[in-house]
Parts: structure tokens; sequence; C-alpha cells
């Protein structure tokens, strides 16, 4: 999914660069003929968490997390100091999914599966810097960098438990245990609690034709640990996203 959003959009700029600029400078350093840009869009692509569960549960043999699919919507501002220089901030709604399977091994040589299906809900508002670049009199490029606060609201975590082990007679028997909890603030989680404040850094980038038409990529990665510890390990978890993003700017 990274991959594709990441060629789109050098498709897009390379194709943008075809068009011959006329009389408006690469980097146009002037007063803007506009004080503010608003926009709505939509969102799409992959959110994930990273985490260092391998490193704290030793009886952990495997573990795999796969990235899920994230959804927006939301709108942007932007005051513009300059043609190339602007000042921006967005408020989204969205969803974000992530997966985790994992296999643990007891001392007794029984073994633990679990499927642990992450969904959660949240606001994220970024705060940033804007350069803007005209590629052509009718395409502008914008190259965004700040910080965002996101606010979870809601969520869920699904788990399917396998476990095996061998009685007493030496036959094989296997349990099936499926548990669903809140993503935030659950009494009795599946391996901690997750915190609902997060901080980090935005950075993103976009393709603007005939001032109103926007098409781009935001990427967010997280600095603080979401985790919350328990009696058993010190987990430290991360949220990732990676977004291409459509949108209008009136």
């Amino acid at each position: 999914m990274k991959r594709k959003l990441f060629l789109l959009f050098i498709t897009m700029v390379m194709t943008s660069a075809l068009v011959k600029a006329e009389d408006r400078p690469f980097m146009d350093v002037s007063k803007s003929d506009d004080f503010i840009e608003i926009e709505l869009h939509a969102m799409a692509g992959a959110s994930s968490v990273t985490q260092n569960y391998k490193d704290c549960v030793p009886t952990m043999s495997e573990m795999y997390v796969n990235s899920g699919t994230g959804l927006g919507v939301g709108a942007m501002v932007r005051f513009i100091i300059r043609d190339f220089f602007a000042i921006g901030t967005e408020f989204d709604l969205r969803v974000n999914n992530s997966r985790y399977d994992m296999t643990l091994l007891s001392p007794s040589e029984s073994t633990s599966t679990l499927y642990l299906d992450n969904r959660y809900y949240d606001i994220n508002i970024p705060i940033f810097i804007t350069l803007r670049f005209n590629v052509s009199n009718s395409v502008k490029w914008n190259v965004d960098g700040g910080t965002y606060f996101s606010l979870g609201f809601g969520g869920y975590q699904k788990a399917d438990i396998y476990n095996t082990y061998e009685n007493s007679l030496g036959q094989l028997v296997t349990s099936h245990i499926y548990e669903k909890h809140e993503y935030f603030g659950d009494d009795f989680p599946v391996i901690h609690n997750v915190a609902d404040f997060d901080m980090g850094l935005h950075i993103g980038t976009s393709i603007v034709v005939n001032r109103h038409y926007s098409v781009g990529v935001n990427v967010q990665l997280g600095l603080r640990d979401l985790a919350k510890n328990t009696a058993i390990f010190s987990p430290v978890t991360h949220n990732r996203s990676y977004m291409f993003k459509i949108g209008y700017i009136f």
C-alpha cells in the first residue's frame, strides 16, 4: 500500500513537471492573491502500531503485526503568509485498523496462539507549515511539515485465542476462546490498556490543480508511548499512518 501511494505521487509530480511554467516563478516570494484556503477532503490508506512485545515476553516465539485500512474525512485551513509560505491546520475524523498474530510457548509445552484485531476512532488535528511551489500557472506543489495531536474516542479489540496442550493420556487438546474488549480504557484488556491521547510528527505533500483540486499523501509518526505497563511486562507502542488524500479547495 505505501509503495503504491508513493509511486502514484511521484507519477503526479513528474506529469505536472511537464507542464511548462509561464510567468510565475517556481518559488514566488511575493504576496499571494489569497489569504486563506479552506479544503474539504477524504483519506484512505494504512495504519499500524509499532510494539516491542517480543522483547518483553520471553515465551513469545512468533510475532506479526499487519497494517490495516485507515479511513478519514475532514477539513483543512491554510493561512497564506506569502505565496510560497503558509501555516495550516486540519480537523479530521478517522478510523484506524491493525492486526497482531502471536504465538506463546509455556514451560509445560502448551501453545497459545492469539489473533488480535484492533479498531479505534480518533479526532486528529495536525498543525503545520507549508512550502508552496509553482510547477506551472495551473499546478502548485505543497510540502507540509509539523506536528499532530489526536484523541481517541472509541473502538475495540477482538481476540481469537487458541490453546493447545497434551493431556495425561498423550492426546492433543485444543480450546478456543473469543473475547471483545474496548480499545481504550478497558478494565480487563487482552494485553494492556491503551492511552487515548497521542502526538507526533506530521509530514505531507500534495499537488493542487487549477487552485481547487488537491491530491496528496500524509504520513504521521506517533512519538508518545501509548501502552500502559502491566504487572507482567512494560510494553512500548507507537501509532503509524500513511494516508492518501483527495480534496476540494474553496
